[in-house]
C-alpha cells in the first residue's frame, strides 16, 4: 500500500520492501519497532511524513544488491508533521530526486524532529536538510554524504547537515568525509556545540547566519574552521571556538553590530580577504584572550590579506 492513514505499527520481522512513496497522513502516528529493516525498492520510493514518524533501532536502506547514493528518495517531514523521533537509526543510500537542492537522506521542511544516536551515511548531496527548522540532533554520525559530480567540488558540495533558516541544535555529533560538515545559510541561528569534524573539505561553511559555536573540534579537514563567504546583514556575534576563515570580502551592513568575542581567531584565506565595516565592529579582547586577525597561510608574509576597512558610514 502507499499510505498510512491511521496509527500503524510495523514490527521487526521480515524486511519491509517499499516500492512507492509512502505517505503518512496528518494526525497518523507511524511507529517502526526496534530491529525492523526498511528497504526502498527504487528511485521513486521513500517516505513522506505529514503526521508523525517514530522509529528506534531501524535500518532505512536500499533494496539494491549494489546500492549507491541516490538509490531511493528520502524521508521527508512536511510542514504539517509533528512530534517525530528517530533514535538509533541508520539512513543510507538515499537522495534520488531531480535537482541538487532536493537531494538528501532526510528533509525537514518548516517543522522539527528529534534525531539521536544514529548514523546518516552515503546519501546524495546531504545527510539531513533542515529548512526553517528547530530540530534537535544529538550524537549522530554524518559520514561520506556525497556529491554526484566529483569535479563540481568547488561549485557545489555535499554536506552532513544543510541548515537554511531556523534555529536547530546540533550537538555531540561526528562529521566525517563530507564536502562540509555543516552548511549554514538564509539567516539561520543554529546552536552548534561539542561536535567533531574530521576529514571534510570544510568543517563548517557559513553563508548567511548567526550560529552559536561552543566546544567544537576540527582535525584533518582541508579547512579546520568555519569557512565564511558571507555578508553581515544582522547583528552577529562570533564566539571563540573554531577559527573563522574569511574567503574573500565580508561586509558589515549599516546599522548592524558585528561582535567578535575575546579569544576568537579570524584568518583570511588569501590576499583578497578583508572586512568592510559600514556599521559597527566590536572586537574587544583581553590580556589573556586576545582576538587574532591573521593569514590562513602556513607561510604568511606582509600583504597576505587585505585589510579591515571602516567606511564613512
Amino acid at each position: 500500500y502507499s499510505e498510512i492513514s491511521r496509527d500503524t505499527i510495523w514490527e521487526a520481522d521480515l524486511p519491509y520492501i517499499v516500492s512507492v512513496n509512502l505517505n503518512v497522513f496528518p494526525d497518523a502516528v507511524f511507529t517502526i519497532k526496534s530491529g525492523a529493516i526498511i528497504n526502498f525498492y527504487n528511485e521513486i520510493s521513500g517516505i513522506t511524513v505529514l503526521g508523525t514518524l517514530k522509529a528506534d533501532n531501524v535500518l532505512f536502506t536500499s533494496f539494491k544488491e549494489s546500492p549507491y547514493p541516490g538509490s531511493w528518495k528520502k524521508i521527508y517531514f512536511s510542514p504539517t508533521s509533528a512530534n517525530s523521533e528517530l533514535t538509533n537509526v541508520i539512513v543510507e543510500y538515499a537522495g534520488a530526486e531531480d535537482g541538487q537542492i532536493g537531494r538528501s537522506g532526510i528533509k525537514v521542511d518548516q517543522s522539527s524532529i528529534i534525531l539521536k544516536d544514529s548514523l546518516i551515511r552515503y546519501n546524495m548531496y546531504t545527510g539531513i536538510s533542515l529548512s526553517n527548522s528547530s530540530s534537535l540532533i544529538d550524537n549522530v554520525q554524518f559520514i561520506e554524504n556525497e556529491i554526484w559530480c566529483k569535479e563540481c567540488h568547488n561549485q557545489f558540495g555535499s554536506y552532513g547537515i544543510e541548515i537554511r533558516g531556523g534555529a536547530p541544535v546540533i550537538s555531540n555529533s561526528l562529521f566525517k568525509k563530507n564536502t562540509a560538515g555543516i552548511f549554514i545559510d538564509d539567516l539561520a541561528s543554529p546552536v552548534i556545540e561539542n561536535n567533531n569534524f574530521e576529514e571534510n573539505a570544510k568543517a563548517v561553511y557559513l553563508i548567511k547566519g548567526s550560529p552559536y559555536f561552543a566546544g567544537n573540534r576540527a582535525l584533518n579537514n582541508e579547512i579546520n574552521g568555519v569557512f565564511v563567504h558571507a555578508e553581515i546583514s544582522q547583528d552577529t556575534v562570533w564566539e571563540a571556538d573554531l577559527p573563522y576563515i574569511i574567503s574573500s570580502n565580508i561586509s558589515v551592513f549599516p546599522d548592524v553590530t558585528f561582535t567578535i568575542k575575546p579569544g576568537a581567531i579570524v584568518k583570511f584565506y588569501d590576499n583578497y580577504g578583508r572586512i568592510d565595516v559600514q556599521g559597527t565592529l566590536k572586537a574587544i579582547g583581553t590580556e589573556n584572550e586576545k582576538i587574532i586577525f591573521t593569514s590562513l597561510s602556513d607561510n604568511p608574509y606582509p600583504g597576505s590579506w587585505d585589510q579591515i576597512y571602516f567606511s564613512e558610514t
